[in-house]
């Protein structure tokens, strides 16, 4: 257990945040502390490095992977603190990307997102999110 305990401890602080938060159950002054720690090191750290000064990674939805939707999602995964430089990117998706249905499209020749599309088929099984496992 003590191999297992040190090698959790001690890796990227993103999994050591969910093992300090959902197996030790650390109060959340501690947990704070360890979730800053992936501002300044580890994978959310690495990825939030190529945030552009216009708040974007690349284009709003591609290219895809590396575009700022997948890496605000890859972010909000990895539990990357609420920071200024990703408010800035959350508004200003907010504010040029919002159809007039008030969803979320990076379509430039379609008024209307794709929300409703997207419920009308859903029921309580597939309402699950398994984007982030255990969020």
């Amino acid at each position: 257990m003590n191999l297992l305990f040190d090698w959790l401890n001690n890796a990227d602080p993103s999994i050591k945040y969910l093992f300090f938060r959902d197996i030790l159950h650390y109060d959340k002054t501690l947990q704070d502390r360890v979730q800053d720690e992936i501002l300044i090191r580890g994978w959310g750290h690495d990825l939030s490095l190529y945030q552009k000064q216009d708040g974007y990674w690349e284009g709003y939805y591609s290219p895809k992977w590396i575009s700022t939707h997948y890496s605000l999602q890859t972010l909000m995964c990895l539990n990357y603190p609420k920071t200024d430089a990703i408010q800035f990117a959350v508004n200003r998706i907010l504010m040029e990307e919002k159809c007039k249905d008030s969803g979320i499209s990076p379509s430039v020749t379609h008024n209307e997102s794709d929300c409703e599309r997207v419920f009308m088929g859903l029921t309580p099984k597939n309402l699950i999110n398994t984007d982030c496992i255990g969020r």
